[in-house]
């Protein structure tokens, strides 16, 4: 079985850089969403007011992203230049699929 991962792409505003990564748990997107949100030197009350959501939201997201409508996900990724690619390789197929966000 083949499980999908999700390459994610954001400029990281500390070292002035851009990131690459792939992730395949929920856990490590809201990693990342915590470091780049304070690499900006946004509270989650910053954040959340500069998408229009409430700061248990971002906390939410940040420490338990499976439980988080995917909305708000991305809400937030764009507010922080978060760039999201889902990709599903299935080798018995031979073939993938890509899907940007």
């Amino acid at each position: 079985m083949t499980y999908p991962y999700f390459r994610i792409n954001w400029f990281y505003p500390k070292f002035g850089i851009m990131q690459d990564m792939k992730i395949n748990l929920s856990a490590d997107l809201g990693r990342v969403i915590r470091d780049t949100r304070k690499a900006y030197n946004w509270t989650q009350s910053d954040l959340a007011g500069k998408v229009g959501l409430f700061q248990k939201d971002i906390s939410r997201i940040e420490n338990d992203t499976a439980k988080v409508q995917l909305q708000k996900i991305l809400v937030v990724c764009a507010a922080l230049t978060i760039q999201i690619d889902a990709s599903l390789s299935n080798k018995s197929l031979e073939q993938s699929q890509t899907v940007d966000f």
